[in-house]
């Protein structure tokens, strides 16, 4: 976890977590978090960048742990079709 000026944020798990996805366009990001996300989640359309070649979303997740919440992170991050995650 990323510590801000040495504090470390306590987070109360379960919880809902978001994370902004960014992709080219919605099928192969629902595609792509279908594969990663266990469960339930809800992802919405964001933004679409100037030119039109990425589409930003939404995706809200219950997670229950810090490992669960970095994993998804990752695995998201690492996934072919995600061009970003933040």
């Amino acid at each position: 976890m990323i510590r801000l000026n040495n504090f470390m944020p306590h987070i109360e798990y379960p919880t809902e977590w978001k994370y902004s996805v960014i992709g080219y366009d919605y099928e192969r990001v629902r595609r792509a978090v279908e594969e990663v996300v266990p469960g339930e989640f809800s992802l919405k359309f964001s933004n679409m960048s100037s030119q039109g070649t990425y589409q930003s979303f939404l995706l809200v997740v219950t997670v229950e742990s810090e490992e669960m919440r970095e994993s998804l992170f990752y695995s998201l991050k690492r996934h072919k079709d995600i061009f970003h995650v933040l």
